[in-house]
């Protein structure tokens, strides 16, 4: 969880050795981290993809997902376990079709 702020940390340093362009280089590589994850976490599902989209983009996610605290590591972790069962329930139901 700390490999992401901080490489984002040690980037902005590299950058301008100020504390303002350290977070904000931290804060921006957390967002494009959690961006890239959801978006292969939502090609993942098989259904719902349209509920993930619209619970990931509202308001309180898009804020703690800029923040340097660990809820948007959380929520992609809970992102991820939620669509795996998610996709093991359709197999699961597509298999008693057949």
């Amino acid at each position: 969880m700390h490999l992401v702020p901080s490489f984002g940390v040690k980037f902005g340093h590299a950058i301008f050795p100020s504390i303002g362009v350290m977070v904000i280089t931290a804060r921006l590589l957390v967002l494009l981290f959690f961006s890239i994850s959801m978006y292969f976490i939502i090609r993942y599902l098989k259904v719902y993809r349209m509920l993930f989209v619209i619970i990931s983009v509202t308001p309180v996610v898009i804020q703690f997902s800029t923040s340097l605290s660990y809820d948007s590591f959380n929520y992609v972790a809970f992102a991820w376990l939620s669509a795996t069962l998610i996709n093991i329930a359709v197999d699961i139901k597509e298999k008693k079709k057949d």
